[in-house]
């Protein structure tokens, strides 16, 4: 029997004022609440986390998400995986935007992975990630696979497998 396609999703969170630029969000299912503020720049405490760094995390975790999601699909493992997400905001036109968004990822797979389907995977992660798609401005993914074993002071060789838009 196969399998339906899910067409239609809703999420939902909520927001409660605390106090002065400070203000707590919560979803339903969600193991914890995220404490927000407006960030320094704009005037506020910036002491917990804000709308800005709140973006940048959306774009990251949904990167990791569905490249897991068609990871397992073609039964690729991973060692471990770290994401950076960079954002220039500038005055555009009197209000501040996002004008550029850069996806900075390492994978650190098995070294007995078929490189040409973790290539696919990683193409199929920047083409669906949900956020990125969902915004008006490309993000920029400059995803790198280390070969070996996980480390910090990693000597394993590396290469670029994509730098594409999404």
């Amino acid at each position: 029997m196969s399998q339906q396609k899910i067409t239609s999703i809703h999420f939902e969170t909520f927001l409660n004022w605390l106090t002065a630029d400070r203000g707590i969000v919560h979803a339903r299912h969600t193991e914890g609440p995220i404490y927000v503020s407006t960030p320094e720049q704009f005037g506020g405490s910036g002491k917990s986390w804000n709308p800005e760094q709140l973006l940048l995390a959306a774009i990251a975790s949904c990167y990791q998400s569905t490249f897991l999601y068609f990871a397992n699909k073609k039964n690729i493992q991973l060692n471990h995986m770290e994401c950076r997400v960079n954002g220039d905001v500038d005055l555009v036109n009197g209000s501040y935007a996002f004008t550029k968004l850069e996806l900075f990822a390492t994978i650190y797979p098995p070294a007995n992975t078929n490189q040409d389907e973790l290539g696919a995977v990683i193409k199929k992660a920047e083409k669906h990630c949900l956020i990125s798609n969902s915004i008006k401005l490309p993000v920029h993914y400059h995803t790198e696979v280390k070969d070996g074993n996980h480390t910090r002071q990693d000597n394993s060789r590396s290469r670029t497998l994509t730098g594409a838009q999404c």
